[in-house]
Parts: C-alpha cells; structure tokens; sequence
C-alpha cells in the first residue's frame, strides 16, 4: 500500500514513481485481497494460447529374460491448450475530485484498491466457477474436474464424502477426500488446499478441538494466516455458500420437435451461478417428449446477476436428486465482447449426457473443494503473463494510463489469465455439506 502511495504522489525524501510503473504495486495488492494465487502459483505463458502435455499413462519396467528381445514399454501422453483471456477493470476519477479530497483521501488510490479488489473477485470466480461455455470466461477446477473422465469417476466411486447429502460436515469426511485425492501413485507428496467457507473452517477447528488433535497455522503471502487440518491448509471463501435468498429463476417447459430425447416425462430446474457463487436449484418444472418432439424447451425470466446457468434433469421433480445436464452462459455478446441481452431460453436435445456425480445445491448445503497446488506439472496453475501487444509482463496485472479528458485521471487494469488444471483427478469437490 506504501509503494502505490508512492507512486501516485511525490515526496521530498522520495523519487516519485510513474503511473506507467504502477503495475508491481497493482500485483501485491491483487495478492493481498487474493491469497490464492500465491498458494496455487503463475505460470509464465509464451503466447496467447499455452499448451501442456497431461500424462496419460505411467511407464512400465518389464523383468527383462536371459535371451529375450527388449520389450519396449512407454508412457502415452496427450497435448492440451488453454487459450489466454482478459480480465479487466475501469477506473477514474476527475482532477478536482482529486485536488478537493487530496487532504484527506487520495481518490485515485482509493479507485484503483476498488478495481483491483473486482478484479481479485473475479478471478477467485473463474479460478472455481468458470466455463468456457461462455467464449468470455476460462474454465475453471469444477469444469476441469466434470470434463475429464479419471475425474468423474473418482468423482461417481467416491462415496458419501463427495455428496454429503445434507449432512454435517465431519473429519471423517475430510479424511476420505484427502485419501481419494492420495490414492493415485506419487501423489502423497502432493500439496493440496482445503477451500471452504468460514463456517466450516469453524466447525473443523471445533471438531479437531473436541478430539485434541493440533490446530496448526499456516501464514499465506498477504497477510492471511489460515488454520490446517492434517496439515492442509483451510483456505476462507465466501463463494461456496448460496445466498439466503436465491435468484434463480423459474422454469417453464414444452416438448418441441427434433432432437433425440427418449420418449418421457422428464423435470428440471435451473440454478443461476453468480459472482456469490452458485446459487439454490429452483423448483422442478416438467417436459413430455413424444414421437417427433424429442427436444426439451426450457424458458425463464433472465436472472440479472447471472454469469452462468446450471441446468439439472431427472425423472422424478425431487431436485436434490437431479443430475447435472448443462452449464450454459447466462449473457449473449456482440463479436467485440459487448453485451447484447441475456439467455433466458435452452434446448436439452438430447446431445449432452447427464453427470449423476453432480447433484443441485439444496437447503442450507455448501461446497467444500480440495485442491492440488503442487508447484510445476501437477498441480493446478494459473497461466498469465502476456499483454495485448503479446509482450512477456513480469507482474502479471498491468496499469494503463488512458487519455486524460474532461479533467480526469482514468486507467484500465488489464491482464491476461487462464487456469492450467493438468490432472482434475487430484481435486475433489464435495457439495451439499452442512456447517451446522
């Protein structure tokens, strides 16, 4: 806070520091209202568009015979890519705001803590929530983990401790996610991350407290000191808890024709994802498919604080058992990014298969994540780095000065990210927990 201070201001005992050379300041102050990018690290990407090769399989020894031909035995691989995308913020102030309150607030310092603080909110958004079903977001741990296969199946056989049902959360519970996460080979060195809300960090440090096992403390870069549980991290977020009140919308359904639906009498609900996180399911609302009409309708009313929907399908209207069928952008855009309006219709045709692992939130439920932060290949990575010119930026958040007019101080917070997540089996995402 100091350096910005600095930079924006001159002093007698100091050389004052540009606004162009703002941008390492930007970056502290974005680890100091995120702690976790610290935690999971940034990789320097070389272009827009950064590939990573994902080990498939692990390499076999073979018992070699006295007279036998070498048996040639290799680790298969794949390629992957995730495309860079730009996260941003506007700020500004006019000069005689400025002048009028320098003795006692500097604005423009006070506007770019507002816009890196969006930013961090962002960002922490994407890191868990985002899609890129949406062509403006990257996809973050829960789009990698539903996408791959070792995942989902780590995810189906992993038992009571990936969908508590409404339950409390216990250790029993935490247990049985870090020994998922540690039954793949090698991987019992890894670091991992507990993320989840403040009240389930209370009620961990409580139920370690009742069995007088060591609360131990890690201090993160930016000042955060977090409680462990068997030495892991328990990171604080506000984003896995729905809101008392929920906005998702209300659906309403009609068979129409085409598609490849099974002839049925189907119910859904939808769950709006917001910068709070997701959201509460809302009521169930039924579809009857029949000869040519294979296609489910859904309509609603535009949830304005959406940035993406969850679509949920079953066969009965009980929503906490319905499987998730779709996550769909809630915002429609023009070529250049602008927003033109907001999705308020969807087809299930039949094309996506349901992903019975992923069930709604219902009730009081929260998520709780464990996440791989192992530094280098394996654990999960943010890529980032690079400007709009496509130059190598040491900080990662850049500071543009824009065109002073009007009398006013305005800049762009600006930096290119993505989310590197090389194996989604070693993150576990438990829903429907209870603190209480």
């Amino acid at each position: 806070m100091f350096d910005l201070e600095k930079a924006l201001t001159t002093t007698a005992n100091a050389p004052q520091l540009w606004q162009e050379q703002l941008s390492p300041q930007i970056y502290n102050l974005l680890v100091k209202e995120l702690p976790l990018l610290e935690a999971i690290g940034i990789d320097q990407a070389q272009s827009p568009v950064h590939q990573y090769r994902k080990r498939t399989s692990v390499p076999s020894g073979w018992v070699q015979g006295e007279l036998g031909d070498a048996d040639f035995r290799s680790a298969t691989y794949e390629l992957r890519d995730v495309a860079l995308k730009i996260v941003r913020s506007w700020g500004g102030v006019s000069s005689f705001a400025q002048g009028l309150t320098a003795q006692f607030v500097n604005q423009l310092q006070e506007q770019i803590n507002a816009s890196v603080l969006g930013v961090a909110n962002t960002l922490e958004w994407l890191l868990f929530f985002g899609n890129a079903s949406d062509a403006f977001q990257f996809n973050g741990i829960e789009a990698a983990v539903n996408a791959d296969a070792k995942a989902k199946l780590a995810i189906g056989n992993g038992g009571s401790n990936l969908d508590l049902g409404g339950a409390a959360l216990s250790l029993t519970n935490l247990d049985a996610m870090i020994d998922q996460t540690r039954t793949y080979r090698g991987s019992a060195s890894d670091k991992w991350m507990f993320v989840l809300s403040q009240p389930m960090i209370s009620r961990v440090s409580a139920l370690q407290t009742r069995v007088t096992r060591l609360t131990d403390r890690v201090k993160m870069e930016g000042g955060l000191e977090m409680e462990t549980y068997r030495g892991i991290p328990l990171m604080p977020t506000t984003l896995f808890t729905p809101l008392s009140t929920s906005t998702s919308p209300t659906l309403s359904g009609s068979a129409v024709a085409g598609g490849t639906v099974t002839a049925g009498t189907y119910y859904y609900a939808i769950s709006s994802v917001t910068l709070n996180g997701e959201q509460k399911a809302s009521a169930a609302a039924s579809v009857t498919t029949a000869t040519t009409n294979l296609t489910a309708r859904l309509t609603w009313t535009a949830d304005a604080n959406a940035k993406l929907y969850k679509v949920w399908r079953g066969t009965t209207n009980v929503v906490a058992d319905m499987s998730l069928v779709a996550v769909i952008p809630a915002l429609t855009y023009d070529a250049n990014g602008n927003v033109t309006g907001a999705l308020a219709t969807w087809d299930d045709t039949g094309a996506n298969t349901p992903n019975a692992a992923v069930n709604p939130l219902t009730g009081t439920d929260e998520i709780v994540t464990l996440i791989n932060v192992t530094p280098g290949e394996r654990g999960n990575r943010l890529v980032g780095g690079i400007s709009p010119l496509g130059e190598k930026m040491d900080s990662y958040m850049s500071y543009v000065p824009l065109a002073t007019t009007n009398g006013s101080y305005r800049f762009m917070l600006e930096g290119f990210m993505a989310l590197r997540c090389a194996y989604p089996e070693l993150n576990i995402i438990a829903r429907n927990a209870r603190a209480a």
